[in-house]
């Protein structure tokens, strides 16, 4: 997941963690928020549904949404596919957050997205 979107963004994926990066204009931090089987009902399987909370941030507002966009025009296709090296059944994108940190330069703005991605976790 980390390369995929470095290579869709041309942006480092920064270390998990909390808060703003002192120093850095322009990262992208992926948190894992679950990771919980899928339930059908009926049978017991190994998909699991992994939910993300990846964060695009950058000085420019444009910026964010360009990143942002650039990973969901690629994600929203992904059907039993891989993303990176990892096989993948689909992805669903859902809440959506905006913010801004003030500091020394100015500020930093922070798109947050949250990506939902199906895969079996069993290789």
């Amino acid at each position: 997941m980390r390369k995929s979107i470095e290579t869709l963004t041309g942006v480092k994926v920064a270390p998990q963690g909390h808060g703003f990066i002192p120093g850095e204009s322009e990262y992208i931090r992926i948190t894992l928020v679950s990771e919980l089987p899928f339930d059908t009902g009926l049978v017991r399987q190994s998909l699991v549904s992994g939910k993300y909370q990846v964060d695009f941030i950058s000085r420019d507002f444009d910026r964010t949404l360009e990143m942002e966009r650039a990973v969901w025009r690629e994600w929203r296709e992904v059907k039993h596919t891989y993303v990176g090296n990892y096989p993948v059944q689909y992805i669903d994108k859902g809440r959506v957050y905006q913010d801004f940190a003030e500091d020394e330069e100015g500020g930093l703005y922070r798109q947050m997205s949250e990506f939902t991605l199906y895969y079996c976790d069993t290789l």
